[in-house]
């Protein structure tokens, strides 16, 4: 199992040219759907998923990026917020709840 992972790990290659091809609705509910039942901390799962696919709004967060300029533009970009909710007690602040939600821009 570890040997799977490191290979897995040490293969890993960063895209950064993608094509223009529009991602199918039920690749990106896959996709999301992944996303949702990954693991988080307390499995607080405080995640927000925002689907971006407007193409000015695209090339705006791109161009603010670090190494934004060296993008070429993918058909979408899926943004991950997180809100936590919290409360106090013993003078921690501590998670209270936390819903996974997501939202189309187009």
């Amino acid at each position: 199992m570890a040997k799977d992972f490191f290979s897995i790990v040490k293969n890993a290659k960063t895209t950064y040219e993608f094509s223009n091809k529009k991602v199918k609705d039920s690749d990106l509910n896959k996709i999301l759907e992944a996303g949702r039942w990954a693991p988080s901390s307390l499995n607080c799962q405080n995640w927000h998923f925002v689907i971006i696919k407007n193409k000015e709004t695209i090339s705006k967060l791109l161009n603010m990026c670090y190494y934004g300029a060296y993008h070429i533009a993918p058909p979408l970009i899926i943004a991950l917020v997180m809100k936590p909710i919290y409360y106090e007690m013993d003078g921690l602040r501590k998670v209270l709840a936390c819903k996974t939600k997501y939202e189309v821009i187009t």
